[in-house]
């Protein structure tokens, strides 16, 4: 069972602020405002979909990652990712987003669309930006694209644990994920030692808690 974070999402954009106090309303106006005036030109949005559009949308997210600090670039890079994302947009499942202050990429969001449900898979931001909310802008203008667009009904934001509080719009749903894998005569061996792999953790493991709780048992009693 896994937590999963997701947005669900009204009709119109006005009615998704509507869940934020005023006091939010008004820091997410500033925000915006101070991200535009450091890059010195105006926000504008731009949506990947087509096969052709991917490799254009690699090249803006290696062009960001080149200009972060990182100790592990290698978790964030896509490279060796285009033959299977223009696969997923000649489906019409491939829905990414790169954030530009003028011409320069600030921000960007590596998505897919599947029916009424958007899937953020990864986000990334020039980190010559942490201080302008970044991240924020990006999110919301991206909300505010998809309500436009009117067939999106809930972002499914993943697993793990957001870094803020965000009771206002985020839903936790659980989440079970399933294997599923040809009956071959190999997968079953492969399930059949996977099943006893587990069982064999799960007895060390009881048989670990018990030698570590048996001394203070046994000095319990010693005191009786």
């Amino acid at each position: 069972m896994y937590k999963v974070y997701t947005i669900s999402l009204p009709p119109t954009y006005d009615e998704f602020l509507a869940r934020y106090s005023a006091k939010k309303r008004y820091n997410l106006r500033r925000q915006f405002r101070q991200l535009e005036q450091y890059a010195g030109a105006g926000l504008t949005l731009r949506r990947f979909e087509t096969p052709d559009e991917v490799p254009e949308f690699l090249a803006f997210w290696a062009q960001i990652l080149a200009n972060r600090e990182t100790t592990h670039p290698g978790r964030m890079s896509l490279v060796g990712q285009e033959s299977r994302n223009r696969r997923l947009a000649g489906l019409g499942l491939f829905c990414s987003y790169v954030l530009f202050g003028g011409d320069r990429p600030i921000a960007t969001l590596l998505g897919y669309q599947y029916g009424s449900v958007f899937v953020v898979e990864r986000t990334l931001h020039d980190q010559g930006y942490n201080a302008f909310s970044p991240g924020t802008c990006l999110l919301h203008t991206v909300v505010e694209q998809l309500l436009a667009a009117g067939s999106t009904r809930l972002i499914n934001l993943g697993y793990g644990s957001p870094g803020h509080d965000y009771r206002a719009t985020h839903t936790v749903l659980d989440y079970i994920s399933y294997w599923l894998i040809p009956a071959t005569w190999r997968n079953r061996l492969f399930q059949f030692g996977y099943e006893r792999l587990r069982r064999g953790v799960a007895t060390v493991k009881a048989g670990l808690a018990q030698r570590k709780d048996g001394p203070g048992e046994r000095a319990n009693d010693d005191e009786g």
